[in-house]
C-alpha cells in the first residue's frame, strides 16, 4: 500500500541497487494482493457452514484454497516494517515517527469506514477490525518504538511471537477488561453500547511482524548475494523449528497435529493446519519461513520494472479498496440473478438475520471462485495501471494517502 511502503513511503533512490530492492518489495506485495483476492472471492462466492480449514468437513481443494492465502497478511505487515526503515534513511527520526503515526491513524479511519462499508454495503452500527486496522495500529506503535533500539523492537516481537500462546486458555472477566483483551488477543465480537465490533486481527502478536520487518530491513542494504543467503537461511531455520514443534506437538498451536491411521492426506493437511486467528507461533514460523525463502528467490531473480504483479504492489491501497467493492458488487449480482436472493447472506455478522436461510439453489463451487478471481484480476489491472501512471505524473498531496 502506498501508506505502508512503496512510492509514498520510500524515497525514489536513483541508484540501481536501491531500485532492485524496491522492486522486490513491490513484487511481493503485489503477489500477496493477488492471493488475497482469491480468499475474499471464496468468502463471498463460496461460503460454507463450516470453517474451510475444518478437516472433518472441508475438501482438499477447499482447504488448500484457504491455506495458500495465509501468507498474505504476514507479508503485508512485515514489508510495512521494512518500508518504514528504508523511508527513514533519508529523514530524521522525528519525521519518520510523525509519518508513521499519521499514516497509521489514516489506515484505521479507512478500515472502520470505507473498508467496513465495502463488506456490508450498509451503515449499521457494526465495525470490522481486519488487516488494515492492525496495520495502522502497528504503524502507530512503531512510530513510538523507533525511538528505542532496534534490538529492543526485535525482543518485543519475539516475546509476542513465542509468549502469546500462553494466553490461549485465559478467559477474561466480563466488562471493560474483556473488551481490551479481545482487541489485544482474541478473535470474536465485542459490544460497546449499541455498537458491535468484530475483531478478526487482534493486536498481539501481529504488531510483532512490523517490528521484525523494521529490525531486518538493513539486510536490504547488503550486497544482493549476501541478503539472498541470509533470508534463505532464516527461512529454513524458521521452517525447521516449525516442523520440530509441530511434529511433536510441543508448543505453539492449540490445534494439534494428528495422524489419522493410514490416511496420509489427512495427516499432511493436519500438519499444515495452523491457527490464524490469532496467529499462533507455528502459523508465524510457517508463513514467515516460506515468505523469507520466496523473498530470497525474488531478490535473486530481480523482477523487471514493468509487469502486472509489480503494478499491483505499487498501488496496493488503491488495489485493496477497489477489489473489495468489485467483489461485493459481483457477488450481489450473482446472488440476485442466479440465486434469486438478496446479497449479504454469505456473511454472518451480529446484525444479520440469523433466521434467514441460504438460497435453496446455492451450493459451494470452487470452480466459480477461480473463474471470478481471474476475471477480477483482469479487470483490476487496467484500473491500477491507469492510477499508477496518474500518480507518476501528478504531485497532489492526497495521492500519498491512496
Amino acid at each position: 500500500m502506498d501508506t505502508i511502503g512503496n512510492s509514498a513511503i520510500l524515497p525514489s533512490g536513483g541508484n540501481q541497487s536501491y531500485s532492485s530492492r524496491l522492486r522486490s518489495i513491490d513484487f511481493l506485495r503485489g503477489l500477496a494482493l493477488i492471493l488475497m483476492v482469491l480468499d475474499h472471492v471464496r468468502t463471498l462466492f463460496c461460503p460454507t457452514e463450516f470453517d474451510p480449514t475444518d478437516l472433518s468437513h472441508a475438501s482438499i481443494s477447499l482447504f488448500l484454497t484457504r491455506f495458500i492465502t495465509h501468507f498474505c497478511a504476514p507479508a503485508f505487515i512485515f514489508l510495512a516494517g521494512v518500508s518504514a526503515y528504508l523511508y527513514g534513511l533519508k529523514r530524521t527520526r522525528q519525521q519518520l515517527s510523525v509519518f508513521l503515526f499519521s499514516r497509521g491513524v489514516w489506515l484505521i479511519l479507512i478500515e472502520v469506514t470505507v473498508v467496513s462499508f465495502a463488506w456490508k454495503f450498509n451503515f449499521d452500527k457494526f465495525v470490522i477490525i481486519q488487516v488494515i486496522f492492525i496495520l495502522g495500529f502497528s504503524m502507530i506503535l512503531l512510530s513510538a518504538f523507533i525511538w528505542l533500539s532496534r534490538l529492543f523492537l526485535l525482543t518485543c516481537a519475539l516475546v509476542a511471537f513465542f509468549g502469546h500462546n500462553l494466553m490461549d486458555t485465559y478467559a477474561a472477566p466480563d466488562g471493560f477488561f474483556k473488551i481490551i483483551f479481545h482487541i489485544l488477543h482474541v478473535q470474536g465480537d465485542i459490544y460497546i453500547g449499541s455498537w458491535a465490533v468484530r475483531v478478526f486481527y487482534p493486536i498481539i502478536p501481529w504488531f510483532g511482524m512490523i517490528f521484525l520487518g523494521y529490525y531486518l530491513a538493513p539486510w536490504f542494504l547488503l550486497p544482493i548475494k549476501l541478503r539472498v543467503k541470509r533470508f534463505f537461511i532464516l527461512g529454513l531455520i524458521s521452517l525447521v523449528c516449525f516442523c520440530v514443534l509441530r511434529w511433536f506437538n510441543i508448543y505453539g498451536d492449540a490445534n494439534h497435529f494428528t495422524i489419522k491411521g493410514n490416511d496420509l492426506t489427512y495427516s499432511i493437511l493436519s500438519f499444515l493446519n495452523v491457527t490464524k486467528y490469532p496467529p499462533s507461533l507455528l502459523f508465524i514460523m510457517l508463513t514467515l519461513g516460506v515468505f523469507f525463502i520466496v523473498l530470497a528467490a525474488v531478490e535473486k531473480w530481480q523482477p523487471k520494472n514493468n509487469g502486472v504483479i509489480l503494478c499491483f504492489g505499487k498501488v496496493s491501497l488503491f488495489f485493496y479498496l477497489v477489489h473489495l467493492y468489485l467483489i461485493h458488487i459481483f457477488a450481489s449480482i450473482y446472488s440476485r440473478l442466479i440465486l434469486n436472493s438478496p446479497g449479504g447472506w454469505w456473511l454472518h455478522f451480529p446484525t444479520s438475520n440469523t433466521d434467514e436461510k441460504w438460497p435453496a439453489n446455492y451450493s459451494p463451487n470452487l470452480l466459480l471462485v477461480y473463474v471470478v478471481w481471474l476475471l477480477l484480476i483482469i479487470i483490476i489491472y487496467p484500473l491500477c495501471s491507469a492510477y499508477q501512471k496518474y500518480k507518476s505524473t501528478h504531485n497532489y498531496r492526497w495521492l500519498s494517502y491512496i
